[in-house]
């Protein structure tokens, strides 16, 4: 009944606003982080720009890799975002896990991020979950080579005091960042080539023990990646070819074994995208892909081979129509995905197929409107998605925004661990039990809706007053009373899943610019948000996610070659239930509640050299609190951050 009715509101819009005119971007719910941005915060790796995303929240075990919740969409168990590469749509993620660091780009080369916040149809992708766009520079005309370093540390280190009571852990390394890239560019074209090497130290206390559980006396995780884009504009629009490889060894955290597993990691890709026969106001946009993840052994204690090769298979053509009085547009999708584990002797594949339309009507100058249903069929169940989006400006100085998504999802759309679970994959793990599952994996439904006041109060003031309302039904949650072992250091407990759980939220954001000055500028943002209604367990997860968050961001630049940026960040206390018994366990060394956390970052940044040289200083967490996301992950303090980066441009 909820789709029917959703089907007539939409044709009942559509038929009201068939006469209409061209619409604008801004009913895009996004927020854009530039390479300036990047810059002046000092920025070192991919996954360190989710600080810059005040709409996302993350959580870090390692500090490096992150897992993300994109506006309150949903929980971090299932890791399911989309994530794009230059136009892509790059699957990086297998069992939940999701790195982004592992894109083979490194933080200089990207000219700018899109992180979409609310469900919509972008790129032939529907965002329930949010999407994360990654953008690389293009390079300036002739020969040039771009370098990167960039190092850090944390204090803490004994160092003179190791005989005193001042003595602490001997937390240091944090990690080690190089990249290096070479450009040709023409009128009509160019070629990008880029390498990147990355490698994070597990010295901190409350992992390198775990860690060292199943490790062969090693604690330093190290990456290797290379990328390559060729770009050219030929038939009426730009082609591009993309080629990544990122290869590595990493400390892999699976949740339903709930520890840390020694992994040697590959993900490579390869594709066409573009846009084509741009003529009388019709042209064609177009992704050709292949993708491998592939999990493999590391040398551990326990010979434990976590075993698993992802390939995927995607195509995607959209057809464009824009004039002056509306734009239009409709596509298709194709996606073939095969898992299969030679160990475990088990192959499936899966067909995902895709349908959409959207338009996108201004009836006059004060009202615009974007309308969006996207079907998804596996070849046995179907999937409905739908979104609309309006803009209405009252006068010069206040307009309103909204937006509402109803949108279904196919269990078959996660291909995640469970996915593969349940057509016979099995983790091998020498005391690793089936997990217990209460029900059946159903499509899932959720409902959000956005409100937004935007209100410009003066030339340079800027406010943004927003109230939001999630309601997830049918979705699967996990449940983990972990055991903790104190001779092994390690956590154990059977997984439970709960099918067809149920949870309702709300909440509210406020947004605040203000130029104060050409040269200084002040962003305040502060989001609330609380499940009011589900079942036990849903609501139990739900509390991972903090109730009260703030960020108060000051970027400072006198001249165009210094800068200095700071930033506040307040994040309430989150609870993790799966960890009930670990005070008691453990001697209170991990605990079920992580702390408030504040924390105040400074950066610094200077240009040298016509502006050829870039050197940055980042102080992070300079009040030198205990900086942690999830009971068992490290507890950053104090440290720094040192990045030099070389820009050689048409040095031939």
């Amino acid at each position: 009944m909820k789709v029917k009715l959703l089907f007539v509101f939409f044709m009942l819009q559509i038929y009201l606003l068939a006469q209409s005119s061209n619409a604008d971007e801004y009913l895009s719910q996004k927020q854009v982080v530039t390479s300036d941005m990047i810059k002046a915060a000092g920025i070192q790796s991919l996954s360190g720009i989710l600080y810059l995303a005040d709409k996302w929240d993350f959580v870090s075990i390692d500090g490096y890799q992150k897992q993300l919740s994109a506006n309150y969409l949903s929980t971090f168990q299932q890791q399911n975002f989309v994530v794009m590469l230059d136009g892509q749509p790059v699957d990086d993620g297998i069992f939940d896990v999701q790195n982004i660091n592992q894109l083979p780009v490194s933080v200089d080369q990207i000219d700018f991020v899109e992180f979409y916040n609310s469900p919509q149809i972008v790129d032939g992708e529907f965002t329930e979950n949010g999407l994360i766009s990654i953008h690389t520079k293009k390079p300036k005309k002739n020969f040039s080579v771009h370098l990167y370093n960039g190092i850090g540390d944390q204090t803490g280190d004994p160092g003179p005091y190791v005989f005193t009571k001042y003595k602490s852990q001997n937390v240091d390394k944090l990690g080690y960042y190089l990249s290096l890239n070479a450009n040709e560019a023409g009128k009509d074209w160019y070629i990008k080539s880029a390498i990147k090497t990355e490698q994070n130290f597990a010295t901190d206390p409350e992992i390198n023990s775990r860690v060292s559980n199943l490790s062969n006396s090693y604690n330093k995780s190290r990456m290797t990646a290379t990328y390559f884009k060729f770009s050219a504009n030929v038939l009426g629009g730009e082609q591009q070819f993309v080629l990544g490889n990122t290869r590595q060894y990493d400390f892999f955290f699976f949740k339903p074994y709930g520890d840390e597993i020694p992994v040697n990691r590959y993900f490579r890709f390869w594709g066409f995208t573009g846009h084509f026969l741009n003529q009388n106001k019709l042209n064609f946009d177009y992704n050709l892909l292949y993708s491998l993840n592939e999990l493999g052994q590391w040398a551990n204690k326990q010979n434990l081979d976590f075993n698993l090769n992802q390939e995927e298979y995607y195509f995607r053509l959209q057809a464009n129509y824009n004039n002056k009085n509306f734009n239009l547009l409709a596509g298709i999708s194709h996606k073939y995905i095969l898992g299969a584990s030679p160990l475990s002797k088990f192959e499936k594949s899966l067909t995902l197929e895709s349908f959409y339309a959207q338009a996108a009507i201004m009836p006059n100058n004060n009202f615009s409107q974007n309308l969006g249903v996207y079907v998804v069929t596996d070849g046995i169940k179907n999937a409905l998605k739908a979104v609309m989006s309006n803009y209405f400006i009252i006068n010069r100085a206040n307009s309103i925004k909204s937006n509402f998504s109803y949108s279904e999802k196919l269990f078959s759309e996660d291909a995640n661990f469970w996915y593969w679970y349940m057509h016979g994959y099995k983790f091998n793990a020498p005391d690793f039990n089936a997990p217990d599952i209460f029900g059946n994996f159903n499509t899932s439904k959720t409902f959000t809706a956005d409100f937004d006041y935007l209100l410009k109060a003066a030339p340079k003031v800027n406010i943004d007053v927003s109230l939001f309302l999630r309601q997830f039904s049918d979705f699967y949650v996990e449940k983990q009373l972990y055991q903790y072992f104190p001779d092994q250091s390690s956590f154990y407990a059977n997984d439970m899943v709960y099918t067809n759980a149920n949870l309702k939220t709300a909440g509210f954001q406020v947004e605040l610019n203000y130029i104060m000055f050409p040269t200084l500028s002040h962003d305040l943002f502060y989001s609330y948000q609380k499940d009011y209604w589900g079942n036990n367990v849903f609501r139990d997860v739900w509390k991972n996610l903090p109730v009260n968050k703030f960020n108060y961001t000051l970027n400072f630049r006198p001249g165009d070659d210094f800068g200095i940026w700071a930033r506040l960040r307040y994040i309430s206390s989150t609870i993790w239930y799966d960890y009930k018994y670990s005070p008691v366990q453990s001697a209170s060394e991990y605990k079920m509640e992580v702390n408030p956390l504040i924390n105040f970052d400074v950066s610094v940044s200077k240009w040298f050299w016509r502006k050829k040289i870039f050197v940055n200083m980042l102080f992070r967490n300079i009040f030198n609190q205990s900086e942690e996301y999830i009971p068992i992950g490290v507890s950053n303090t104090l440290r720094y951050y040192l990045q030099l980066q070389l820009l050689l441009d048409s040095i031939l």
